[in-house]
């Protein structure tokens, strides 16, 4: 009975004593310091990277590239030559011989019968595959039948070596479905004449008037209306029909002509585009 209680009052002891110590660090610690004798543990130094990385440069701009030139998928160019056969429709003729007024109807023809042959050349420009710019240059004549004469001061009125230039705008129509070879066209244009004018006139009483002459004829108008075939792809023929109408207002030696021409034209040809 003696040794438990003994044993009893020696655990009180040391449970009274832990409680003293764990009382006494407490209180140290919170008055700010652990009593001498013991050393606060140092931070350990931050270790450095090993591999340190080098600092990006600033990309630099490239300059943008210039943008391609792309050609044109149809030849911008085009060179022909051409003839056919030419007429004139009928027509009226005024002015004056000598200070005397004339009118008269007359059937306008070329050189030889009824038809006469006619050359041309041209330029084409094309701006798209369906239109372009053409500057023609034709060849013409128209000369007053000689029945028509009778009755009037002309023994002779001829406008020979008619030379027409016009600048045409050019319409293509697309390929034919059924023939891909073949192009249509049409195209309207204006431009200018030049004539070799020969008048040969007498009025009564009066001496005979005879000149040959080049003038500037005055302003003309053009419409064609054609079929393309390629015949390779830079050769190209075509078959076309034109007709003109040149508005004449002249003067020679005496005498004055006011006239109004349609000539007009069934045309074969070669062209080379590129």
């Amino acid at each position: 009975m003696h040794r438990l209680q003994n044993r009893s009052n020696s655990l009180a002891q040391n449970l009274a004593l832990g409680l003293s110590a764990l009382v006494l660090t407490t209180s140290v610690a919170l008055a700010g310091g652990m009593p001498e004798g013991y050393a606060a543990s140092e931070p350990e130094p931050a270790l450095e990277p090993i591999f340190k990385q080098e600092p990006k440069p600033m990309p630099i701009s490239e300059p943008e590239p210039e943008p391609e030139m792309i050609e044109p998928a149809f030849p911008k160019y085009q060179a022909a030559a051409y003839g056919g056969l030419q007429s004139n429709l009928d027509g009226s003729v005024s002015g004056n011989v000598g200070g005397q007024p004339y009118s008269f109807d007359t059937d306008w023809q070329p050189n030889f019968g009824d038809l006469d042959f006619s050359f041309g050349l041209r330029a084409t420009r094309w701006d798209s595959e369906s239109g372009g710019w053409q500057i023609d240059y034709n060849d013409a004549m128209s000369n007053a039948q000689s029945s028509d004469l009778v009755g009037t001061q002309f023994s002779e009125l001829r406008f020979e070596t008619l030379n027409i230039t016009t600048i045409s705008r050019i319409f293509r129509l697309g390929e034919m479905e059924s023939a891909p070879a073949f192009t249509p066209y049409f195209g309207i244009g204006a431009g200018v004449a030049f004539a070799d004018v020969v008048v040969s006139a007498q009025n009564a009483g009066s001496p005979a008037i005879f000149a040959k002459e080049t003038e500037l004829t005055g302003p003309v108008y053009s419409a064609q209306l054609g079929l393309e075939y390629d015949m390779s792809e830079t050769v190209v023929g075509f078959i076309e029909a034109t007709i003109k109408r040149v508005d004449l207002d002249v003067d020679v030696t005496s005498t004055s002509l006011e006239a109004t021409l349609y000539p007009y034209s069934v045309n074969v040809g070669v062209a080379y585009r590129f």
